[in-house]
């Protein structure tokens, strides 16, 4: 069962369309913009999906160790702060997906030892 769940989870779908690029254009959105809640939410979204899903591969035997190993209480906002200064410090990953950008954001910051 939890094979099948993972084979889904890598099958193509929007989120691993969207790149880097795409990604910083709704985690750098405004509230105040036409669409900037919902780029907001999108954002948050994908960077909370993302994260639980490197822990729970992990956690479910599919790799030794997640790729990120943030310290108790780092929160969404801090995670969201890190991607877009990154994405920002680093142009030639705007190109790549948004799943890539992020783990290699915040395994430089976060980087799990061992």
């Amino acid at each position: 069962m939890k094979a099948l769940i993972f084979a889904l989870l890598l099958l193509p779908s929007a989120a691993n369309a969207w790149t880097g690029s795409e990604m910083l254009k709704y985690c750098t959105a405004e509230p105040g913009d036409a669409t900037g809640f919902e780029d907001m939410s999108t954002c948050q979204g994908f960077v909370l999906g993302a994260i639980q899903m490197d822990k729970l591969s992990a956690g479910w035997g599919y790799k030794p160790r997640p790729f990120i190993c943030e310290p108790a209480g780092t929160t969404l906002g801090q995670h969201i702060k890190i991607y877009v200064k990154f994405l920002n410090a680093n142009p030639e990953q705007l190109h790549v997906s948004g799943v890539s950008s992020l783990v290699n954001a915040l395994r430089r910051v976060f980087p799990c030892e061992g």
